[in-house]
């Protein structure tokens, strides 16, 4: 999820094969997709999916605007929808707050992660809001609200002469540029 501390990894795959049998009678599993050129591998890695786990994974194909509108609205038509955040700004409250808020990205409410929330959005800047934030986004992961599939890397080129150079402050990708000495 970007946040301190994150480390590189699989998730465990707890699942025993006595499952199998009882995940065929469960409803399918609802992916909502906006994308069209992603289709056809989604639809390729759901057949081999239930091959191997006898869960059934629906796509349910979405266009953008529609999308947006059911982001925000419980409960959601849809049981997982990939979220690509590129944060700009070093508040931390902006990567957090579309999980805590009253009608946010998942179904069901984390009390203690939202009370933590305000007491982070009342503290000054600092090592405290840090350790705070950290806290929220991994009990964010132990509520199984987000899972973490990937971070991005990206490569940025700025001239030679610039001094303090700082990529990566907080929870950002990409250096402010007040930052920047000449």
């Amino acid at each position: 999820m970007g946040i301190p501390g994150a480390k590189p990894g699989r998730p465990p795959q707890e699942c025993r094969n006595s499952y199998r049998e009882k995940a065929k009678a469960l409803k399918p599993f609802i992916l909502a997709n906006w994308r069209r050129e992603n289709l056809a591998p989604l639809k390729a890695f759901a057949a081999d999916f239930y091959v191997r786990t006898g869960i059934r994974i629906e796509i349910k194909q979405y266009e953008v605007q529609e999308l947006v509108k059911t982001l925000f609205v419980r409960p959601h038509p849809y049981d997982l929808v990939l979220v690509n955040f590129s944060v700009v700004q070093p508040e931390y409250d902006i990567f957090l707050k579309d999980f805590l808020v009253k009608d946010s990205l998942v179904d069901f409410n984390m009390p203690k992660l939202a009370v933590l929330r305000k007491k982070m959005i009342k503290e000054e800047e600092g090592p405290v809001v840090a350790e705070m934030a950290a806290n929220i986004a991994g009990g964010l992961g132990k509520e199984a609200a987000v899972l973490p599939l990937f971070q991005e890397i990206g490569k940025f080129y700025y001239p030679a002469n610039i001094k303090n150079m700082i990529v990566g402050k907080g929870f950002t990708e990409y250096p402010e540029v007040a930052d920047f000495r000449w």
